[in-house]
């Protein structure tokens, strides 16, 4: 008899599976195949579907450019057209224009800025602008841009990038982020604490108090008057008065942060060394450790919305951010690129296999029915996949378990039931 209501749950799963979209607290961050190995320094997005992710090449390819049109389903290989740039930052004011900043490896200056206007298939590259290398870059609107670096270099344009004119600051630290809340109100961080603000659009900048003496490596605005700043050895600092005053909060972690990035007064992200990744809903009060899927460091994060984002790291690792929504493995996905589970249902005590008909990398998540993260694994180029259910705290009923083809790009989930 419970068997038999065992196997009416599951079947009752798998056709929900198959007919509706499944809703759950799901496992928020789920892989994405760059198709890279490279240093992902930075990643971007214009719109829900359009973006870019960027890094340091270590061959003459060019591949540590990509874009994608679709979420980051595919991720596409665009070329600068030079293989002696490291990029560190980019920026697309909508789907056409945009720019790069970095270092340079060979040339006559350090910096270089990169323009596009047809989204990312031609670059003009500028090498002779910036006499430093350059870490930071911001837009407000079409025309008024910022870009920061060494020894507390930042230049402004007010003609869309066509021109460059450089600004006095009161440090020769190395500026590592710049952001800004407004054509006026702007942020710079740097090595050593080093923190600048200005209320005249970059005409002034004057040296704020941080209360460190870490290295502070990017700045996010939530509002005009929120803002997060965070950096070495887990610091994190917040204002809520634009950047007069600042306070340092705990983020639960001494490693370094890479990357803030604020949607809201009260809602922000953060990510760092070894897979790092904290979020706040309540303005920085506590951050929650989120699992970002990966132990591999994690250089940026950009969040289009409290429910929509993507962060990219190390060995070209990408991850999008959908915290709700599993997808089902019967949306669109032909039966020779689904997995079976073997045996199905399966007792507690037991293992399951997940048959593959193909030999390529897989990602695995289990979940319980309300979406909890239970266990996960990788398996390199393994064609036939074991979860020790041993291991899994579950109990009678069925779980979720999700399924990452690398080779295929393809996330699909699974109803397994237990009894």
């Amino acid at each position: 008899m419970l068997t038999r209501i065992y196997q009416t749950c599951f079947w009752l799963a798998l056709g929900f599976s198959i007919f509706l979209p499944i809703e759950a607290s799901a496992q928020p961050w789920s892989p994405q195949d760059s198709h890279s190995d490279e240093k992902l320094r930075d990643v971007f997005f214009v719109d829900e579907q359009t973006g870019w992710a960027a890094g340091e090449s270590d061959d003459s390819n060019a591949d540590y450019l990509r874009k994608t049109v679709d979420q980051g389903v595919n991720w596409l290989v665009q070329e600068v057209g030079q293989d002696n740039l490291e990029i560190q930052a980019i920026h697309f004011l909508d789907s056409l224009t945009g720019f790069l900043v970095g270092e340079l490896e060979s040339g006559s200056t350090p910096g270089f800025l990169a323009v596009t206007t047809d989204g990312g298939d031609s670059w003009e590259v500028d090498e002779t602008t910036f006499p430093q290398k350059l870490y930071g870059l911001v837009f407000i609107g079409s025309d008024l841009g910022w870009v920061a670096g060494n020894n507390g270099y930042i230049a402004h344009s007010s003609d869309g990038g066509s021109s460059w004119e450089v600004q006095s600051t009161p440090t020769d630290r190395k500026l590592n982020g710049i952001a800004f809340a407004h054509a006026q109100l702007g942020l710079a961080v740097g090595d050593h604490g080093r923190l600048l603000r200005t209320i005249d659009g970059g005409a002034n900048w004057e040296q704020a108090d941080s209360g460190t003496d870490e290295d502070l490596l990017a700045v996010s605005f939530g509002s005009d008057t929120h803002a997060w700043a965070v950096g070495d050895k887990g610091t994190v600092l917040a204002t809520t008065d634009g950047g007069l005053n600042w306070e340092s909060q705990q983020a639960k972690t001494d490693r370094r942060l890479f990357d803030v990035d604020a949607v809201s007064a009260e809602v922000a992200w953060l990510v760092g060394k070894d897979g790092i990744v904290r979020r706040t809903t309540d303005g920085g009060n506590e951050w929650v450790e989120e699992d970002s899927g990966t132990e591999r460091d994690i250089f940026a994060v950009d969040m289009l919305s409290d429910s929509l984002g993507w962060h990219a790291g190390q060995h070209g690792n990408l991850f999008i951010y959908q915290p709700s929504t599993f997808v089902s493995v019967a949306v669109g996905l032909p039966a020779s690129e689904r997995i079976t589970l073997s045996p199905n249902p399966v007792s507690m005590g037991g293992q399951v296999q997940l048959l593959a008909s193909r030999s390529v990398e897989y990602q695995v998540w289990v979940h319980d029915a309300l979406g909890r993260l239970l266990w996960s694994g990788r398996f390199a180029n393994a064609a036939s996949l074991v979860i020790p259910m041993a291991e899994l705290p579950a109990a009678p009923g069925f779980l979720w378990v999700r399924v990452y083809d690398a080779g295929l790009g393809n996330l699909a989930t699974y109803p397994l039931a237990i009894h």
